[in-house]
């Protein structure tokens, strides 16, 4: 099974674009909107690598999906986008996130979720690798 991948933002272009463009055979992306549609995504989905778009909008609600994403899957790589960035974006580093994205054009986005898609699946493959030593 490939990485799963939870694009959250309430730009429709950005998370088509952004899925048309994803190439990596065996990744699954799921979109939702901020709110009651990415608790429940999130919940179910449980993905290794999440991206949340325009952070610097909705503060309160970006940490909660955080601290959500990483109550789920300790292990979960989060991509912060900024669209407006500014210094008032340092408590998404603080927040211990896999990436912080400053107003980034579409490709650079894709090549960021594609490199954290790598990382959790490889990840993953060494603790499987480490259980089966074990026994």
């Amino acid at each position: 099974m490939g990485a799963s991948v939870l694009i959250n933002t309430s730009d429709t272009t950005l998370a088509d674009s952004i899925r048309c463009r994803l190439q990596p055979p065996g990744v699954h992306v799921v979109i939702s909107q901020p709110g009651l549609s990415f608790m429940q995504v999130a919940r179910r989905q449980r993905p290794q690598v999440a991206l949340l778009d325009a952070v610097e909008e909705r503060v309160d609600a970006a940490q909660m999906e955080i601290e959500l994403l990483k109550e789920l899957r300790q292990d979960v790589r989060i991509i912060v986008l900024s669209r407006q960035p500014s210094q008032q974006d340092a408590w998404v580093v603080e927040c211990g996130v896999f990436f912080y994205l400053a107003a980034p054009a579409v490709g650079e986005v894709v090549r960021v979720i594609e490199a954290a898609a790598r990382a959790a699946l490889g990840a993953r493959l060494a603790r499987e690798v480490q259980s089966r030593v074990r026994t």
